[in-house]
């Protein structure tokens, strides 16, 4: 029997992977796992890893989210998230991680997984052998088949590609929402500001997926609020520096966001980044970068 929607059984639905993106494909799995815990009247769980196993073995995969923003999207969807430590677990066998995890530590009553999910030492057992092994200890298994969008398989492998040449829009659909990050703004320069394009600057973490560098139609949220903008990022070949970041110039905002975490969201590739010979010709660059934009949002 359920109780105003709170649980009143210990048991969880859990949703496994790496859920980096947050794709079509992991969007399906997590609300099936939320739905059943409502239909069940039992907690919906996202159990991840507190790194990606590739990372953790030196491979740099460029991730799509951090794990902070992951939790905060999934949260979003009504699950909780419970992180555990990979270094823990990496040499469970599979049966050790049904029995010792799932079972024990998070009282299972049902997980759900993609078509591909591997885990156990060394990623050796598969989603086949997850249902023989739960069906062993008394969890139900479902497993989502493999997710298109399009016609297109979905996959985070084929999202960082897109980004990788500037694809956002592809990008996004497969995401079923538009690629973003979520990071605190930096100084800059503030060369932006004496040329009247004032931008909030942002690094990408290293671990983190560079999009094609580039200049962007974006949007930006601000403590909950949108605003339209367009983004450059990468190195600023016009006065070059060291290091690659994101620049968003906002429109209609003047406020003081230094130290402050924001969203940029991209929606469409304008234009490749460019060494102008004069701040005048970039000016004059810039305007028509944000005219494009306008466009751009004006035809939604």
């Amino acid at each position: 029997m359920k109780n105003n929607g709170i649980p009143t059984t210990e048991y969880s639905a859990i949703a496994l992977g790496n859920f980096d993106g947050l794709h079509a494909g992991h969007r399906s799995v997590l609300k099936k796992a939320y739905n059943y815990s409502l239909d069940k009247n039992v907690r919906a769980i996202a159990l991840i890893f507190n790194v990606h196993p590739k990372t953790y073995f030196g491979k740099r995969i460029g991730l799509l989210m951090t794990e902070k923003d992951k939790k905060y999207q999934i949260e979003k969807l009504g699950l909780r998230t419970e992180t555990i430590s990979f270094e823990e677990v990496r040499d469970f066998s599979a049966e050790d991680f049904v029995v010792k995890i799932l079972k024990e530590k998070f009282h299972a009553k049902a997980v759900f997984c993609g078509f591909n999910y591997h885990f156990g030492k060394g990623g050796t057992a598969d989603a086949k052998e997850l249902e023989r092994l739960c069906s062993e200890n008394g969890i139900e298994v479902y497993v989502n088949e493999e997710t298109f969008v399009d016609g297109e398989k979905v996959n985070s492998s084929r999202l960082r590609e897109l980004l990788s040449k500037g694809d956002v829009e592809k990008a996004n659909k497969l995401m079923t929402q538009n690629f973003s990050y979520f990071f605190e703004v930096v100084h800059g320069q503030k060369r932006g500001r004496s040329m009247g394009f004032p931008t909030a600057n942002q690094y990408f973490p290293p671990e983190l997926v560079l999009p094609k560098f580039g200049v962007y139609v974006s949007s930006t949220e601000i403590d909950g609020k949108i605003y339209k903008s367009f983004t450059n990022i990468g190195s600023r070949p016009t006065f070059p520096e060291d290091d690659v970041r994101s620049e968003t110039h906002i429109f209609d905002f003047d406020g003081d966001l230094y130290g402050k975490e924001i969203r940029v969201s991209l929606h469409k590739f304008i234009r490749e980044e460019i060494k102008f010979s004069s701040p005048e010709e970039l000016v004059k660059q810039l305007s028509q970068d944000k005219k494009t934009a306008e466009e751009f949002f004006s035809a939604e």
